[in-house]
């Protein structure tokens, strides 16, 4: 290399320190014509061009790198990062492990590739990759914060506690508040976790996904939507960056509050600056308000929905199936419905090959019967009387147990609590597991019922009856009976063509529920739905009641005795004037419930019966 070209080599990585990535590019282009052979120059042109992110021609720089000096790891690290901002996650991974096998002491390798590894479902392999660095730099922050992680990942919580707590110790500013944060709410410590994402904003107000997880705490686990608007609100103020994620939010927390004007006035907010997948957030939310101008702002994108994601494809089609069904255009309604459905499994399928999850919802059905076909440890003499009576309403989606929860939550001795997110998938892993082994699963019930009261200790510290309406429990009727003497579980039940109609119609907004937008699907997964249902029945006949949506609505007063009375519960009037309930209602039937109890809705699916023949043949 002349000395000429050292020179503008070291001017260009002057610039590119600077951040002045155009005239760095633009040095390195005119070295590499009089210098072809030299590698370090293909490596660092490719970096620079990395960091604009011109992945195609950075890719082809760091190959040009590699084929004249075939061990260069710099170039195998940096290589990785094109993969990662592409998602291809498995050629990233394979970048870095060349990296580190080349030279084992190029040290953010290591976290780098852990987090590959998390991102990729191999938790346990990152943490044992991060802890061989810490053997030999037990005070490394940047790898303690990534093991931290990985613990998290493995729902090792006290472990990650502990962790993080090493970080503290060793430099104070740099405590991982936002992975502290997340700890102590697995822990169902809120308190800290609110203490958390405040020192988080505190050091960074720029940090939108801090501000989001705080406003969802005080929103989802401490039910207060007022405490929950008022962080966004603040964030707003010192911060623009994500701002349509932040209005978007504070629209749909209001309308769980049935505040409709103030929600139309985020989600518009939202609609008049921006040009990305938050617009059809907000175009899809605001599509069910009666005062929102639907027709103007589908409109607006329609020339460049083409050229959308399926994720946007997947909600302008619902606001548009949503306009033609109140035109009345029967045909056009139909098929957008179809083509929305259509574009939310190619975003679920997109979700899951990203994630490398598994998406069989159909196999946990099955384990889910496997378990209630067979007899388990019964551990009734094991259970303490908890000091609260948990009442669990279960069925299948778009059942009625929105509508239930508000009629019972409406009783003045009774907190409704929505869908608690507990029991989740990995429980059921853990079920499995423990199945075999009379301890295991007699811990794992004391676990579950300890930490579930942690989870609405808030709430009871006012209310002895919580209502839990999180449909989906119905794949856990045997863990709510022999972990709560007291609980009492309502099984609500509906004409199911109207079910499975409903399930179709309505958006579900989640990347794990694929089964919801397709109609032989949602038939398969409502008759596993009650085949489980039947078996519940058999095995705790004295446990569950039994609750018909359409006589719930026909006679709502004689059926609503019956369930308080089921409940220990005295009669009270409330329970049947929805319009005074003012809790908010966090699922799809927001819209709707505020009305009078009406009769009818579970006749709706007649009228497109034509257009899905399956439901009279298969139901």
């Amino acid at each position: 290399m002349s000395n000429s070209a050292e020179q503008q080599f070291n001017l260009a990585q002057q610039l590119y320190s600077q951040a002045k990535f155009i005239d760095s590019e633009s040095i390195m282009a005119e070295l590499i014509k009089n210098n072809s052979k030299i590698p370090e120059f293909y490596y660092f042109l490719g970096l620079i061009q990395l960091n604009q992110n011109k992945l195609i021609e950075s890719e082809r720089n760091f190959k040009k790198a590699l084929k004249l000096k075939p061990i260069f790891p710099m170039v195998n690290s940096s290589y990785a990062h094109v993969f990662i901002k592409r998602g291809d996650f498995i050629l990233a991974k394979k970048q870095l492990e060349i990296a580190l096998k080349l030279d084992p002491n190029i040290v953010e390798n290591y976290s780098n590739l852990a987090l590959l590894y998390y991102e990729l479902n191999e938790v346990e392999k990152g943490v044992n990759l991060i802890k061989s660095l810490l053997n030999k730099e037990p005070n490394n922050i940047e790898a303690l914060d990534t093991l931290t992680l990985g613990y998290i990942k493995l729902f090792e919580f006290d472990i990650a506690l502990e962790t993080a707590k090493r970080i503290e110790k060793i430099d104070p500013s740099r405590i991982p508040y936002v992975n502290l944060a997340q700890i102590y709410k697995q822990l169902y410590q809120y308190e800290d976790a609110i203490e958390c994402y405040e020192n988080e904003l505190s050091k960074n107000p720029h940090n939108h996904k801090a501000a989001l997880a705080l406003a969802d705490i005080w929103y989802k686990n401490l039910y207060d939507e007022n405490k929950a608007i008022n962080v966004l609100n603040n964030y707003l103020t010192l911060s623009q960056n994500k701002q349509n994620k932040i209005f978007n939010k504070i629209g749909d927390i209001y309308i769980s509050k049935s505040f409709e004007k103030e929600a139309l006035e985020y989600y518009l907010k939202v609609l008049s600056t921006s040009n990305d997948n938050d617009y059809f957030f907000a175009l899809s939310s605001a599509s069910s308000l009666g005062s929102f101008d639907l027709e103007t702002y589908l409109e607006n994108v329609r020339s460049t929905i083409n050229n959308c994601d399926s994720e946007a494809k997947w909600l302008y089609f619902n606001a548009l199936a949503k306009y033609y069904e109140k035109k009345q255009d029967d045909n056009k309604f139909i098929d957008a419905l179809n083509k929305s459905n259509k574009f939310n499994i190619q975003t679920c399928n997109e979700y899951f090959k990203k994630s490398h999850e598994n998406n069989d919802q159909f196999g946990i059905l099955n384990s889910t019967l496997n378990r209630a076909s067979n007899t388990y440890n019964n551990v009734n003499d094991i259970r303490s009387d908890s000091n609260f009576t948990p009442i669990f309403i279960v069925g299948m989606p778009r059942s009625g147990t929105t509508l239930l929860e508000q009629m019972v939550s409406n009783h003045p001795k009774v907190f409704g609590a929505g869908e608690v997110n507990f029991f989740s998938l990995s429980m059921a892993e853990k079920i499995a597991e423990s199945s075999c082994s009379s301890h295991d699963y007699s811990n794992l019930i004391s676990k579950i019922q300890q930490d579930y009261t942690k989870n609405l200790s808030q709430i009871l510290r006012k209310y002895n009856y919580i209502i839990d309406k999180n449909p989906f429990n119905f794949r856990f009727v045997d863990i709510l009976i022999d972990t709560f003497k007291s609980c009492k579980i309502l099984h609500i039940s509906r004409k199911s063509q109207a079910v499975c109609w409903s399930i179709y119609k309505n958006p579900f907004g989640s990347q794990t529920e694929s089964w919801t937008s397709d109609m032989r699907d949602i038939i398969r997964y409502y008759k596993l739905y009650e085949e489980i249902m039947d078996k519940w029945y058999e095995k705790y006949p004295n446990n569950i009641y039994s609750v018909n949506y359409e006589l719930l609505t026909k006679n709502p007063e004689l059926e609503i005795k019956k369930i308080l009375d089921f409940c220990g519960l005295d009669w009270n009037r409330q329970c049947i004037d929805l319009d005074n309930n003012s809790r908010s209602v966090r699922t799809l039937s927001s819209s709707q419930i505020r009305n009078k109890i009406y009769t009818g809705s579970s006749d709706a699916w007649e009228k497109y019966s034509k257009y899905f023949p399956q439901l009279n043949a298969e139901l």
